[in-house]
């Protein structure tokens, strides 16, 4: 059968369990018809410290986001293994908060699959901390690949503030001549912070391509604060790091505060980094 899901419809309900597997089609006859079901799948599976098995096409059913659809979803699940590509494939709307700290403390969790948030080319001007620290502390990533974030177009406030936050075994962020944040085209002097501690942390990150920020054309303030703050291992930049920002104004106070905190191992920077400002 196939139910309408509603507002904190899974909240909670595995939380602190000693749940070690999820069965396939658990949630495949829940599907969104609107975008009331807030919370749907907050802290679902929360501290299930347990959990290490779990199926593909987990939540395929779903197709139209909500505030804080899976926030804390599998907050400190230390042993999960894995995640699928085609979690969130269906989902063809942006939301508020909708993966905040979603597989924060995941510890095990080495590797996001490349279009986890493929999706489905959407607008997010309005998903304020849609992705807020959504890996923070998954010591165990070693690379972001570079269509993790393919269907994302617009920003938004705090978009990916401390989205990678504390992961200290990343050390390669994907590029094949379009970025990792390749098809956000469409930022504002609203968009504040969204940038904010991405890579905070990430002591083993080496280098940042070039491509990175390719498509973003106006700076906001604070956009790129403590951006990559204390990551120590940091060797160099791309060149034209943010060479396509070419719209400021006065209110963009602070848009590289602390960018490069404390990058210990950074001894140079390309003369261009700033080139269109």
């Amino acid at each position: 059968s196939v139910t309408n899901a509603a507002n904190s419809m899974f909240r909670s309900t595995f939380e602190n369990s000693g749940l070690k597997r999820i069965p396939k089609n658990l949630f495949g006859g829940v599907v969104t018809l609107n975008a009331n079901a807030t919370s749907l799948f907050c802290r679902t599976f929360y501290n299930c410290q347990g959990l290490q098995d779990v199926p593909n096409a987990l939540f395929s059913s779903i197709t139209i986001g909500a505030t804080s659809m899976f926030e804390l979803t599998f907050y400190n699940c230390i042993l999960l293994p894995q995640i699928y590509d085609d979690w969130f494939s269906g989902i063809t709307t942006a939301a508020n908060r909708m993966f905040y700290q979603t597989f924060q403390k995941c510890e095990a969790l080495q590797e996001i699959p490349d279009g986890l948030f493929g999706m489905q080319s959407i607008n997010t001007n309005t998903a304020q901390y849609m992705f807020f620290e959504t890996f923070r502390e998954c010591v165990g990533i070693k690379r972001v690949y570079k269509r993790l974030f393919a269907g994302i177009t617009s920003g938004a406030t705090h978009m990916f503030d401390g989205t990678f936050y504390g992961c200290t075994r990343l050390k390669e962020i994907g590029s094949d001549g379009d970025g990792l944040f390749r098809n956000i085209s469409n930022t504002d002097s609203t968009h504040t912070h969204m940038f904010y501690r991405t890579f905070y942390g990430c002591s083993n990150l080496l280098y940042v391509p070039a491509d990175t920020f390719a498509r973003i054309p106006e700076g906001a303030s604070h956009m790129f604060d403590s951006t990559f703050y204390n990551c120590t291992g940091l060797e160099a930049i791309g060149d034209d790091l943010f060479k396509n920002i070419q719209t400021t104004t006065s209110s963009d106070t602070y848009m590289f505060y602390q960018t490069f905190y404390n990058c210990s191992s950074l001894s140079a920077i390309p003369d261009d980094t700033f080139a269109g400002i």
